[in-house]
């Protein structure tokens, strides 16, 4: 993720923008994403016909995802372009494989979510499970 950050801090930096915020907000969209199957299989277990909490735990969830990656990139951001200004990658990884990381990370989370949800939380009976174990 630090090198995927380099790039993008390098490209936006480079067409004058805002380089910090863009980068830091792709790269909370791309770790979202990636996370995306797992932390929806654990809002899964929370969802129930009396509550409708599912749309609050994503927004606490893009919410400590964005907080984390704030706090991380800002205070590395000096370390991480010191690392990465000299990388062998710089040369041989176009921009169109790092700009192509969100459609797939994008793609690839929801389908892996899509494909847990029918065989696992489906089958086993797991929606709202959580509650039901409080309750007994």
């Amino acid at each position: 993720m630090d090198y995927i950050y380099y790039r993008m801090y390098v490209w936006y930096k480079r067409k004058n923008d805002c380089a910090i915020v863009n980068s830091i907000l792709f790269i909370t969209s791309v770790k979202f994403f990636l996370c995306f199957p797992i932390m929806g299989i654990v809002i899964a277990f929370f969802e129930s016909d009396k509550n409708n909490m599912t749309l609050m735990l994503y927004l606490v969830y893009a919410i400590l995802m964005l907080m984390h990656s704030l706090i991380k990139y800002i205070k590395q951001t000096n370390s991480i372009l010191e690392k990465y200004k000299h990388s062998k990658y710089n040369r041989t990884i176009h921009n169109y494989v790092i700009y192509s990381i969100l459609p797939i990370s994008v793609i690839g989370g929801i389908l892996f979510y899509v494909i847990l949800y029918k065989t696992v939380i489906i089958p086993y009976a797991l929606r709202g499970k959580f509650f039901f174990l409080i309750d007994c």
